[in-house]
């Protein structure tokens, strides 16, 4: 009986994966291969091309925000956090702490956002940053009594009692007592007693001026002096005379409030043609408030 066989002799494996058959990656098998993909990729239906995986498809690993990339992905987080060194997870920032002033008066962190506040006698601003005063005197909202003028100031008020006169004065309007000299009794008094009031805040810069003193001369060719009268013990006001019928009144030394201070600033009259001498008083309320820091 006679037996062939027929044997493949020298027969070796193709190594298809020298000839770019696959977008990525390549594994020769014997008598095939196979393709792979990187990672953030996945084979497509004709075994050799790789399509992006969107890992933020369905749940993700990321706390917040998940945002697709080529063959990756990145984790963002909502307004008010950021992301935490593992890259996913995210992490309450403290806006009060962050440089620039976020609230005027006073900030409070909250999960994801802050929010300012404002000291009694101020509201918060539509913008939510900033304090507006309360006119508790506008809004009614104040202890004063029918004899007393509410006068608002920054985040409290006050109240003024009306204006008396007293004996030889008489009252000419709501802030103003006249003694005419030609009267018994009034040629060594003030013509006039005028009441004003003001305010300033404390921590102004210094020397600072506050107010404009003015008058004029009753008759042609006089002149006038002024003077601080009263309430000046501490010598924090100085009055500075800038011409023949004005004089600027200036801070000097810091005041803190709240407190309240009465001034009175002379006006002397002089004509010495008529031997005319006289007088007139600004009762001057400074009420000297804190303000916001």
């Amino acid at each position: 009986m006679l037996i062939l066989c027929l044997c493949l002799l020298h027969v070796s494996d193709i190594n298809e994966c020298l000839l770019g058959h696959c977008q990525h990656g390549c594994v020769n098998q014997d008598g095939s291969f196979s393709c792979q993909c990187s990672a953030g990729f996945s084979l497509t239906p004709n075994g050799r091309t790789c399509q992006d995986i969107d890992e933020c498809e369905g749940s993700s690993d990321c706390e917040h925000i998940c945002m697709n990339t080529y063959g990756s992905y990145k984790c963002h987080c909502r307004t008010g956090y950021s992301l935490s060194p593992d890259r996913h997870t995210c992490t309450d920032v403290d806006e009060c702490l962050l440089s620039g002033s976020r609230c005027q008066f006073q900030c409070h962190n909250t999960e994801g956002s802050f929010r300012c506040t404002c000291p009694i006698g101020y509201q918060l601003h539509g913008n939510g940053h900033s304090c507006v005063d309360v006119d508790e005197c506008a809004e009614n909202v104040h202890n004063c009594t029918e004899e007393q003028t509410c006068f608002n100031l920054y985040g409290r008020h006050a109240c003024v009692d009306t204006l008396r006169c007293d004996d030889p004065y008489t009252k000419s309007s709501e802030d103003l007592c006249v003694c005419p000299n030609e009267l018994p009794g009034c040629a060594d008094m003030p013509y006039s007693i005028r009441r004003k009031h003001m305010q300033i805040v404390s921590g102004r810069r210094l020397p600072v001026d506050i107010f404009i003193l003015q008058s004029r001369a009753r008759y042609q060719g006089g002149y006038n002096s002024f003077r601080i009268r009263a309430g000046n013990s501490g010598g924090e006001f100085v009055l500075r005379q800038v011409n023949d019928y004005t004089a600027m009144l200036s801070l000097i030394r810091p005041l803190h409030g709240p407190q309240h201070l009465v001034l009175d600033l002379e006006v002397i009259s002089v004509h010495r043609a008529f031997h005319f001498h006289s007088s007139s008083l600004l009762r001057l309320h400074v009420f000297i408030s804190e303000g916001l820091r």
